[in-house]
């Protein structure tokens, strides 16, 4: 095993650095001048030089990529050109929302979309397969900021049982603001969970055509020791793909879910720093995104190894 992992995070390394070099290249190909848009039309040529310099901007890029990598492998990001703040401190302060909002969505795509996934899976042909399969579709194809304006319409307004600006979702040290978690997990949710309930239902379905299954049917086991210890356990490998890969995407998709709900989270300070051009800031969160990615995949590939022992001499 801890061959295993050595070889994998070894592996890791050149994506690693080919995600920097792209991101440090996101300051190269953009167009424009940032530092004379960040002080404004009435600013001095000097200004901006000077401010230039500061940032170390006026040196070549060939220069100043190993320097800004040997900052970021000590965790310095930079400071916003907006702000002059550190950018690593203003995205550890937006971490909690997006953090708390992905892992309640990706909760509710777990619970709803493999249960209901299963649930199509064993009753197939029955209406209640049918059912799911229509919500699912439903789910998948609704888009989310849409969604979360019909929710704000009914949820917020004309049944007032939410707020509809959120504004805080800090629900470890306020529980009272659990129902602000309501419509924005629901609409980041919803085609997540259309489509885990998808995949397990298939994944499912394929397991249950396999001999063991029919073995373990002839023995006189329960319908549910059957699905639960022998048909869930061996298709579990999808689906846990599927959960890796929608939680990052739910941590780095919740752009418009915390813009539309006035949520204070990375999403939204994204989008605020590429309104003002604060590229500092923006390399910072595409980095740190494109980071969870790598670590999300090794950790996917590590648990693979555990439910599949095979995997590690493949």
């Amino acid at each position: 095993m801890s061959g295993y992992l050595l070889r994998r995070v070894l592996e890791i390394v050149p994506t690693l650095l080919l995600i920097t070099l792209l991101v440090f290249s996101l300051l190269q190909v953009t167009g424009g001048d940032p530092i004379a848009i960040m002080l404004g039309p009435s600013a001095t040529s000097e200004l901006v030089e000077q401010v230039r310099h500061e940032l170390e901007l006026d040196r070549p890029a060939w220069v100043r990529y190993p320097v800004w990598l040997w900052r970021v492998g000590q965790g310095d990001l930079g400071k916003s050109i907006r702000t002059r703040r550190p950018v690593l401190d203003m995205i550890l302060a937006r971490v909690p929302v997006t953090v708390t909002l992905a892992a309640s969505a990706t909760l509710f795509s777990i619970l709803f979309g493999v249960s209901g996934g299963i649930y199509a899976a064993t009753r197939r042909g029955r209406p209640g397969s049918y059912v799911v399969g229509v919500a699912a579709m439903v789910g998948g194809s609704v888009p989310n900021y849409f969604l979360a304006l019909v929710l704000m319409v009914v949820l917020g307004v004309e049944l007032r049982l939410v707020p509809i600006a959120a504004f805080s979702i800090d629900v470890l040290r306020d529980p009272q603001t659990l129902p602000n978690l309501l419509m924005p997990t629901l609409a980041l949710g919803a085609g997540y969970t259309a489509l885990l309930s998808r995949i397990t239902r298939a994944s499912v379905l394929e397991v249950l055509e396999q001999d063991f299954v029919r073995s373990a049917r002839a023995k006189g086991l329960a319908e549910w020791a059957v699905t639960v210890r022998h048909v869930l356990r061996n298709a579990l490998l999808p689906i846990v793909t599927q959960v890796a890969i929608n939680a990052v995407y739910l941590l780095g998709g919740s752009v418009l879910i915390e813009t539309i709900f006035a949520l204070p989270g990375i999403g939204s300070l994204l989008v605020e720093s590429i309104i003002a051009r604060d590229l500092p800031v923006v390399q910072g969160i595409t980095l740190i995104v494109g980071f969870l990615f790598i670590v999300v995949n090794l950790l996917t590939d590590l648990l693979y190894s555990i439910l599949d022992p095979r995997i590690r001499y493949a």
